[in-house]
């Protein structure tokens, strides 16, 4: 997650780069955060679930609706060859 993260980002964008170049020696200075709790770590670990749940349900949900509107665009072209539009 932290690799995805704007911290990150800025961290490994050097100025003025459009693109930015990872190596071992950037990678060293890289400040990475860590909880500093295990409780903390718990509370991080089940809000990465929660947040992995609503994307799974999202992606289920548009799966669903691609289904659907496929549905739709094969009965609407069906009624436009029949002639019933």
């Amino acid at each position: 997650w932290f690799f995805q993260s704007p911290d990150y980002w800025r961290q490994i964008t050097p100025m003025g780069a459009a693109i930015p170049n990872m190596n071992a020696t950037l990678l060293q200075e890289v400040k990475l955060p860590v909880p500093v709790s295990k409780n903390q770590q718990m509370q991080i670990v089940h809000h990465l679930d929660l947040i992995r749940s609503e994307v799974e349900e999202m992606r289920k949900t548009n799966e669903n609706d691609l289904g659907l509107l496929a549905e739709l665009e094969q009965a609407i072209l069906s009624q436009a060859f029949r002639g019933e539009l």
